[in-house]
């Protein structure tokens, strides 16, 4: 967890990138039925998910109107049905790519369907690049694997915009095969966030 990073710092990005998957999603066939894994207060699904079907996730007690268990787990768990969400929100203090494997496992492909994820990253900025190399920083097995690098591979190749963004991309193109890339935006949360959102057609 990043400590300067707080529930819903840059409320206006954040909010843009699912208002515009929303609507992109609401044009299509199915209804736009969304898993929110880190819930927080509940700011984001007040402002982006009104009248919509919504299962919200939180560790934390207090996250009002949200099942609390680590998200992770439940992600893992046959018990949920990953194939009625349409839009996947991981607004994540730091990594969000345990999530994002996760569901690139559980979500199957179906042909001509829309599917959108959100994800908030706070490893990608001049702080994550203080760390000399993949594994210092925290990456997994997968993670190193998806992009076709070592652990060792200096982690500054993966900090700033463009490095950021390609490791987003490069992890949504290995994990989600078969899908194809609709939309994609990013946006700078600061020196050590970014916002990514992305589209993908089954």
């Amino acid at each position: 967890m990043n400590p300067a990073q707080k529930d819903n710092s840059h409320l206006a990005a954040k909010v843009a990138l699912r208002r515009r998957l929303v609507g992109l999603l609401s044009a299509g066939p199915a209804a736009v039925r969304v898993l929110e894994t880190h819930a927080g207060e509940g700011r984001l699904r007040a402002l982006c998910y009104g009248g919509l079907d919504v299962l919200s996730v939180d560790i934390r007690q207090d996250a009002p109107d949200a099942v609390h268990c680590d998200s992770r787990l439940l992600l893992r768990s046959k018990t949920l049905d990953i194939a009625r969400f349409t839009l996947v929100d991981i607004d994540a203090y730091g990594k969000p790519w345990e999530h994002v494997w996760l569901v690139s496992q559980r979500k199957q492909r179906v042909a001509g369907e829309l599917f959108g994820l959100v994800m908030t990253s706070g490893d990608s900025g001049q702080l994550a690049a203080r760390n000399s190399n993949l594994r210092r920083a925290g990456w997994s097995t997968q993670m190193a694997a998806a992009l076709g690098v070592d652990a060792a591979t200096s982690h500054k190749w993966f900090t700033g915009r463009r490095g950021a963004e390609r490791k987003a991309q490069g992890f949504i193109a290995a994990w989600f095969t078969g899908w194809h890339v609709e939309r994609w935006w990013s946006i700078c949360g600061g020196k050590s966030v970014w916002y990514f959102a992305v589209l993908l057609r089954g």
